[in-house]
């Protein structure tokens, strides 16, 4: 489970592309494959955790989306705003871009 993520879209990702790309690729925060480390409890309980753990961390901010925070500046070059919560931990942080042409990957 990442501790933070931040994604910068063009537009809303609805408006981009399928929400089962979203899922096959775990982008955007409600689309995070969030494994349990031992599957003890029902599936109920699991979504039930997985869903107030991402609500919490968007709420204090580890988890954000800025819609409009991409800007293509020609056909070749973009630039991202990515907005870090004041509480994100120290340490390497993984950035990846990721290409959407007619809904396409």
């Amino acid at each position: 489970v990442p501790v933070s993520y931040s994604v910068a879209t063009t537009r809303p990702l609805q408006d981009i592309a399928e929400p089962t790309k979203y899922k096959q690729l775990s982008l955007g925060p409600q689309n995070l494959y969030m494994k349990p480390a031992v599957e003890t409890d029902s599936p109920a309980t699991i979504e039930e955790f997985t869903a107030a753990l991402r609500e919490r961390k968007t709420a204090t901010g580890l988890y954000s989306e800025n819609v409009g925070g991409v800007q293509f500046l020609s056909q070749s070059l973009f630039r991202a705003t990515v907005r870090l919560a004041p509480n994100i931990p120290v340490g390497t942080h993984k950035a990846r871009a990721f290409l959407f042409k007619s809904g396409m990957f």
